[in-house]
């Protein structure tokens, strides 16, 4: 059995579309608001900030960047450029923040 009753999967197809619709007419502020708990800073910097606050009491972090906000190919490795030259690596658990 699923996580949902049989015959859900519709319905929550439905709601979800119907959020999905919404977020275009939400102020960003307002999506921020549920967003901050689980995202880390509008940009690298802002959440390797983030990041290095958590290193600092002892946490360790990892960053994805997810690409929502890239159009094309060449945008998406520009992206993978920065976060590489961030200091950020995904090869290691110990922080690597110059």
């Amino acid at each position: 059995m699923g996580r949902f009753p049989k015959g859900w999967d519709r319905e929550l197809a439905l709601l979800n579309r119907a959020i999905i619709g919404l977020l275009g007419v939400i102020p960003e502020r307002v999506l921020w608001r549920f967003a901050r708990r689980y995202v880390a800073g509008a940009t690298l910097d802002e959440a390797a900030q983030v990041v290095r606050g958590l290193n600092a009491r002892g946490l360790l972090a990892t960053l994805d960047i997810l690409g929502e906000h890239v159009a094309s190919p060449a945008e998406a490795r520009d992206d993978g450029a920065a976060a590489r030259g961030s200091g950020a690596t995904s090869r290691s658990s110990r922080p690597t923040w110059g």
